[in-house]
């Protein structure tokens, strides 16, 4: 497999379960910079 495409080789499951949390963890600070940006403002209006 190319280096690039090391996610994509599922009989691994070491990898993909790396990837998987790679996501998710990019996943809760993109959700957690949206909340800091996007709901504490609105907090402080009200």
């Amino acid at each position: 497999m190319r280096k690039g495409l090391w996610f994509l080789d599922f009989s691994s499951n070491q990898r993909l379960f790396y990837f998987i949390l790679f996501i998710i963890r990019s996943m809760d600070w993109v959700m957690d910079a949206f909340f800091h940006f996007y709901f504490l403002p609105l907090s402080y209006k009200s």
